[in-house]
């Protein structure tokens, strides 16, 4: 079975190369993204996501499933040119939707789409973006929803590290690359989201590929974190100094919408599927492990 990962020089993309390179999956794994992957075994194509022209990329690999995680996440960059993000988040499910290979495409979508849901948000809560990284998320999911293809969603927002750049600006190695060189480190206490490491997130897409499941669902950890208390589980998990993270507030600005709240409800996807949601323990290892190999990687 022939799969196609998008974004595959991201930091979730990135994730997938171990898995990509043992093969355990049994999959023909094909990746894509806009830049060269770098000497390593993998049937990789360089396409640009925000040209109209897919079907080079679709003849190339004659993919039956697709693993969408390419996305402009920068919120600034959204909020500047929308006509851009649309581009990377969403057009590309309206092309990938439309081939005759694919028969099933996983979307790696955002908390954002709920935006105005004060936390705890549930597949059921109304979806209010208040900021076009939501919306063009939000439209992704609307093109598979209008489609003929079997998809699943998965609205989530994974931490860890790009395994394959060593100062990427994501959350996890922006904090850390501050922390090495003992410079202060303002984090959001009033900020608060439910993350899930790369690695746990990748085992629920193919657990979801495997049992055909498919809607859309929400997918965390058991916990829910402030940036701040986040930052100090990273910080003593990487054994630097406690005194760098400083608490800070998220003041709203008409640039950049951000929801205070982001938590999210994914007892549905847990209870549904008879699977556990990840544990602070399996948060902290997967971490753990993910930059050991981009040390060895870089």
């Amino acid at each position: 079975m022939n799969v196609l990962i998008t974004g595959i020089t991201g930091m979730l993309g990135s994730n997938f190369i171990p898995l990509i390179i043992n093969n355990t999956k049994k999959y023909n794994f094909f990746t894509t993204s806009n830049t060269p992957i770098g000497n390593y075994n993998i049937d990789h194509k360089i396409h640009d996501l925000t040209k109209s022209n897919f079907d080079e990329l679709l003849n190339w690999c004659k993919p039956e499933i697709i693993i969408h995680c390419a996305a402009n996440t920068n919120l600034e960059n959204c909020e500047k040119d929308i006509d851009n993000a649309l581009k990377i988040n969403a057009n590309p499910l309206k092309y990938f939707s439309k081939s005759k290979f694919v028969k099933r495409i996983i979307y790696i979508s955002t908390d954002s789409v709920y935006g105005k849901i004060i936390g705890q948000a549930s597949e059921s809560s109304k979806t209010i973006p208040i900021n076009n990284y939501g919306k063009t998320k939000l439209c992704g999911e609307e093109y598979l929803i209008n489609s003929n293809k079997k998809f699943t969603v998965l609205r989530a927002t994974p931490v860890g590290f790009n395994l394959l750049k060593k100062n990427n600006p994501h959350f996890v190695q922006w904090m850390l690359q501050k922390a090495s060189k003992k410079q202060k480190i303002k984090l959001y206490q009033n900020v608060i989201f439910s993350p899930i490491s790369c690695n746990f997130l990748i085992q629920e897409i193919f657990h979801c590929i495997k049992h055909k499941i498919d809607g859309i669902f929400n997918i965390t950890g058991e916990f829910s974190f402030s940036k701040y208390d986040f930052g100090k589980i990273l910080i003593n998990l990487f054994e630097f100094d406690e005194e760098l993270i400083e608490k800070s507030n998220y003041v709203s600005c008409t640039d950049t919408k951000r929801s205070l709240n982001q938590t999210l409800n994914s007892n549905k996807y847990f209870s549904e599927n008879l699977r556990q949601p990840e544990t602070l323990d399996q948060l902290k290892l997967s971490l753990f492990k993910a930059h050991k190999t981009i040390l060895k990687i870089n």
